[in-house]
């Protein structure tokens, strides 16, 4: 069985029938609704009849004449009531996602709130009837009440939230509005909230929404109607209740068709993302609103994440970048604490760090996208005792996986050890392996090369072995490697990225080009997903936003030198310019290499390229709020100087002539550096959405201090990570948010725009004069010398 939620989406062919829109757009009187209905296709054919989940472990129960389908302990702290949609609960996966949810430790009851008249096929079936008569109030309502009583009185727990598909959506957001609503929040997949109007009338679903009193999440396909999707009504008006507001959210899936989530072809690589992705965000919202146990998350997996030993300040701020993505909480709450402090690990520490997430695919997410992430593990044991304590530890697990690993006679595997801190012989390793052989009846074959199931037992010494050969160990696990763990080569991890995009073998590349494995940090730090709009407004060879196309980005690049750009300057043909043959399809018109081929190189989508002034960006009135991130390293004169356009002085010759010509460039004149920071902070105000990030590079000495950051009123300050780069020099990775300034706030960005003549920020004319300092006494030594 699958230990995550169901994988599953439409396929090519579907046959789609008129859009939910129609009922927004033209709501007309009720016959017609009623005629736009009957001719509609409320679930498309996604998958019909409806395929019931093979081999799920549901078991059926009555409760009050209702007919459950529960799964899950026994007892629970936390269930979940499952509404299905209008092809019952027996459709599609639902049961396989009801037994997911059951794994991961919620008691799971899926409601027949339909009474088991639920039809085969809509073809010729009046589905306006049919919502009529099972409708919240006639039906529905004393079902879902059953399932929430059952949970209460046969499995003990005590606190209850909701999901449920197309119709099950709209049934638990009715339940979301009663006065007593009893669920702590509901995610509705594909949700038809729009039948309401059908059901009680033009108006009532304004009026259900408005009367929601718990949190909601709604993952909605690109043909559901603007209602639900969003920025839609039903958004704007959960988003104004302030009690639910932080904890709600609407998430669309444009390419995906109504019903995709239950009813879909699991062999769709595009859909089965789409799916994951939304099974992501509601597990999510199911562990904010619902946790599983109230003392410190208890009952969730745990995983190890075994970090990359190099970059230590920017472990944490990527794991919480990471966690972000998946809207997951952060790491302050994710991350185990040491037992003796009671605090986080320090970074530089150990590689090694214990965390708890809702589910296995949450963790191999750290795996695929994380830079610094050298591989992640489900831990099956984990002690600071001896071998003894960790064999028992190991017998004694009861992980969702566990059983049908070792029951599955087909299933290859094998077990390393490892020793960080000491290399182990071969036969030290052995006895390790060993001791493992009584309480693993593997009934599947061996295999030291490309296992199913790769294991790991890992002992931890320190970095102070060498003083103290006799340590002990401090701690010890027994692991199962996730994808893209172990090596990371060629196995699916992002470290993968570092290598193939390296400069070494990059085909355009200029002096000041990034390395490629800051620059997928700085991706991963400005959250950059799929479908996202990035900006470097200082683009040069581009390198900084590679990752970001990697990552499904469009990117859109400004600068001020044409040369660069086109290729005709300043940058050089790296080792993975392509030869003389192949330019024809690699470069320009004029067989140029330049920022456009570094794209091409690794098959990306061509960025939008711009040359224009970040002193006087046109960008900043025309594209207000209309970024998801800028992520750019800025010229600070260090090595690179800044330019902007304009003369040093006036001329006497006839401008106005010379700027018709072909091969006219604009005249520059330097730009301070103070200035360059000041308009980056302004440019990325206005041209960022709400929530939006900048992330940014910062040369600094190490007599920094937090006072020489710049600052902005509505951009807050999320991470500042210290890479040293030589013994008196060092550089920062800096992310910031924007965010909704107050109207003190407002007053004071008016105010900076006021002073727009004024000299450049203060706080980082500070930090330039340490730089200057420290360049002159270097000067200084070596001409004593």
């Amino acid at each position: 069985m699958a230990s995550t939620p169901a994988i599953a989406g439409p396929t090519n062919d579907m046959v789609v029938g008129p859009s939910w829109v129609v009922w927004v757009e033209a709501p007309a009187d009720a016959s017609v609704l009623t005629e736009v209905v009957a001719t509609m296709s409320c679930c498309p054919k996604v998958m019909e009849p409806a395929m019931e989940s093979a081999d799920c472990r549901v078991v059926e129960k009555t409760f009050n004449k209702t007919k459950l389908y529960v799964v899950g302990p026994a007892q629970a702290k936390a269930g979940l009531v499952v509404i299905p949609d209008i092809f019952g609960p027996g459709s599609g996966r639902i049961k396989q996602d009801a037994e997911a949810l059951g794994k991961m430790g919620y008691a799971v009851a899926l409601v027949d709130a339909g009474e088991g008249d639920y039809p085969e096929s809509l073809d010729g079936f009046d589905v306006p009837a049919w919502l009529r008569k099972n409708s919240f109030e006639n039906v529905a309502s004393v079902h879902v009440a059953d399932a929430i009583a059952y949970l209460q009185q046969e499995a003990g727990v005590t606190s209850i939230s909701s999901y449920g598909y197309c119709w099950g959506a709209y049934i638990g957001a009715k339940q979301s509005a009663l006065s007593t609503p009893v669920i702590k929040g509901h995610v509705s997949f594909h949700p038809s909230w729009i039948a309401e109007m059908l059901v009680n009338g033009e108006g009532a679903v304004e009026k259900m929404i408005k009367s929601i009193s718990v949190p909601q999440l709604l993952c909605s396909a690109g043909n559901d109607p603007p209602l639900v999707r969003e920025g839609g009504a039903a958004e704007k008006i959960l988003k104004a209740k302030p009690d639910i507001a932080e904890q709600t959210s609407i998430v669309d899936f444009p390419n995906m068709i109504h019903g995709w989530v239950c009813r879909g072809d699991i062999e769709d690589p595009a859909t089965k993302e789409s799916v994951e992705k939304a099974w992501s965000h509601a597990i999510a919202f199911i562990q904010s609103v619902n946790p599983l146990c109230h003392n410190n998350r208890l009952q969730m997996p745990e995983f190890l994440v075994f970090f990359v030993h190099q970059h230590f300040d920017f472990r944490y701020p990527e794991l919480e970048a990471l966690l972000t993505m998946q809207n997951l909480p952060g790491v302050a709450d994710t991350v185990l604490k040491d037992p003796e402090t009671g605090e986080l690990p320090e970074p530089e520490s150990s590689p090694l760090v214990r965390v708890q997430l809702p589910s296995l695919q949450h963790a191999k997410f750290l795996s695929e996208r994380g830079i610094l992430v050298k591989g992640v593990y489900e831990v099956w044991a984990h002690t600071s005792g001896g071998y003894d304590e960790l064999v028992t530890s190991v017998e004694s697990f009861q992980g969702p996986t566990k059983q049908d690993i070792l029951q599955d006679t087909s299933r290859s595997w094998r077990i390393n050890v490892s020793v960080f801190g000491k290399k182990l012989s071969m036969d030290e390793q052995r006895e390790r392996r060993e001791r493992f052989r009584n309480v693993l009846p593997f009934a599947g074959p061996v295999q030291m090369k490309n296992p199913d199931e790769t294991f790991l037992v890992l002992e931890e010494l320190g970095l102070d072995q060498d003083l103290h050969p006799e340590m002990k160990p401090k701690q010890i696990f027994f692991l199962r490697e996730l994808a893209g763990s172990e090596k990371n080569r060629g196995r699916g991890g992002a470290r993968d990225l570092v290598d193939q995009q390296t400069l070494k073998r990059r085909a355009y590349i200029g002096p000041t080009s990034m390395e490629s494995e800051m620059a997928l940090l700085m991706s991963n730090m400005a959250l950059v997903q799929p479908g996202d709009l990035v900006i470097d407004p200082f683009v040069g060879t581009g390198s900084v936003l590679i990752p970001c196309g990697t990552h499904g980005a469009m990117c859109y690049g400004t600068d001020i030198d044409i040369r660069v750009l086109l290729g005709t300057g300043v940058g050089v043909s790296g080792a993975g310019a392509v030869p003389a043959a192949e330019k024809a399809d690699d470069s320009d018109t004029k067989g140029r290499v330049n920022v456009v081929t570094n794209f091409k190189q690794y098959g990306l989508p061509l960025p939008e390229l711009v040359r224009a002034d970040n002193s006087m960006s046109p960008l900043v009135q025309q594209c207000q709020g209309f970024f998801d991130a800028v992520v750019c390293d800025p010229p600070y004169g260090i090595r690179a100087g800044a330019r902007k356009s304009g003369r040093k002085r006036q001329i006497k010759s006839d401008v106005a002539t010379a700027v018709k010509q072909a091969n006219y460039i604009a005249p520059t004149q330097p730009y301070a550096a103070e200035d360059v920071m000041k308009d980056l902070l302004e440019f990325s105000a206005k041209t960022l959405r709400e929530g939006g990030r900048l992330v940014y590079l910062l040369p600094t000495t190490y007599e920094y201090t937090d006072a020489d950051l710049p600052r902005h009123p509505i951009l807050q300050v999320l991470a500042n990570s210290e890479q040293k780069l030589t013994k008196k020099y060092a550089r920062r990775l800096i992310t910031m948010v924007k965010r909704t300034p107050s109207a003190a706030e407002m007053a004071a960005i008016e105010a900076t725009v006021a002073a727009k003549s004024n000299p450049g920020d203060v706080s980082f004319a500070n930090l330039r004069e340490k730089i200057r300092k420290r360049k002159s006494d270097d000067v200084d030594g070596l001409e004593e010398h």
